[in-house]
């Protein structure tokens, strides 16, 4: 479920890219039911000059894209449920204790969110137990779940960097 207000035209576009995704993978990805605790008409948007927010994991990418973008960003994401297991509660409050005192160090906002997206997308994980002969996540799904969860912050966000390989 989401916490916050989801865009009638956001629930529509995500029922639209959900088509086209079990198009491009059948009998691998299934469509889901979206419930979100409040639809509206039209989501309240940041002015484009707003704050940025870049993802932050702690890793090599985050660490070139908060030093190439430092100026802009003002939140970090930290995301559950990409990399670590959605169930992992023994990792999770040390990632999120170390990136939360990052953040406060360099003067910027910590934004955390859990999901159990990739639970539920990815075949070779999670819920769905059955191998998925490439990479699936990586290739497929990690960069746009990336983009969803910015989606999710754009009342709060102008703009979300995604930091990937350099």
């Amino acid at each position: 479920g989401l916490i916050g207000e989801l865009a009638q035209e956001d629930l529509r576009q995500a029922g639209d890219v959900q088509t086209i995704l079990v198009a491009w993978w059948p009998g691998v990805l299934k469509r889901v039911r979206i419930i979100a605790p409040q639809v509206v008409s039209v989501r309240s948007r940041p002015e484009e000059s707003g704050p940025t927010a870049s993802f932050f994991s702690g890793g090599v990418d985050s660490w070139y894209t908060l030093q190439k973008h430092n100026g802009e960003i003002s939140q970090l994401i930290t995301a559950k449920g990409f990399d670590l297991p959605y169930a992992d509660r023994d990792v999770w409050p040390e990632i999120v204790r170390a990136n939360h005192q990052i953040a406060a160090a360099l003067g910027k906002e910590f934004i955390q969110v859990e999901t159990d997206i990739r639970d539920r997308l990815d075949p070779s994980y999670g819920c769905f137990r059955r191998p998925f002969y490439d990479d699936f996540w990586g290739q497929c799904m990690h960069g746009a779940c990336m983009g969803a969860v910015g989606l999710m912050l754009q009342s709060a966000v102008a703009r979300v960097i995604i930091p990937s390989a350099m």
